[in-house]
């Protein structure tokens, strides 16, 4: 019989290590670091010059060891994704509420300045957090080796549609209407 408290906790953990580790993968080579560089510079205005370089650094250290303690078992894995996520969340929420037209390059090249959308995405992190860290720590696990197999099938797909939720955010939002003119002339020629 399938334990789905268990199955939920396995789960959890590998949408965020599907998330963490897609993060930290983007970030590889030296022009995506560059551009994270730039990207924290422009999030975080006081942070110009090697203060970005060292928080850019900082951020990838702490992706990669929230990926690597995720894979342990225990909660720590998740304690660590929720500080981190509430730090990105906050710093994310600055940038818009100032009005920063910086992309976040959290998963790669990206146009797209942070917004509103950035935000639920992350909200939507912590909450898999959460039930992830109260799932674990009921101590319960799949048992059966099929059920493992598909929480872990559901935690790679959950991870990587919040992944691509920005994406996904713009095939639901509405397209801007286009604007009108105040003219007393038709659009048109007669």
């Amino acid at each position: 019989m399938i334990d789905p408290i268990g199955s939920v906790a396995v789960a959890a953990r590998i949408a965020l290590v599907t998330v963490f580790a897609a993060a930290v993968a983007a970030k590889f080579g030296a022009a995506a670091r560059s551009r994270f560089r730039a990207a924290v510079a422009g999030l975080v205005p006081r942070l110009r010059g090697r203060p970005a370089e060292s928080v850019a650094t900082a951020v990838i250290v702490t992706e990669w060891a929230v990926t690597i303690t995720l894979l342990l078992p225990g909660i720590a894995g998740f304690v660590l994704a929720a500080a981190t996520l509430t730090a990105f969340t906050i710093a994310i929420a600055a940038a818009v509420r100032r009005g920063a037209t910086t992309a976040c390059h959290c998963f790669g090249r990206s146009a797209r300045p942070v917004s509103g959308v950035q935000l639920v995405r992350n909200l939507l992190l912590l909450m898999v957090t959460g039930i992830g860290l109260a799932t674990t720590a009921t101590g319960h696990h799949p048992r059966a080796i099929s059920d493992w197999w598909i929480a872990a099938f559901a935690g790679v797909v959950l991870g990587a549609s919040l992944i691509v939720f920005d994406d996904l955010a713009d095939l639901i939002r509405p397209a801007p209407s286009p604007t009108r003119h105040n003219r007393t002339e038709p659009d048109h020629p007669r």
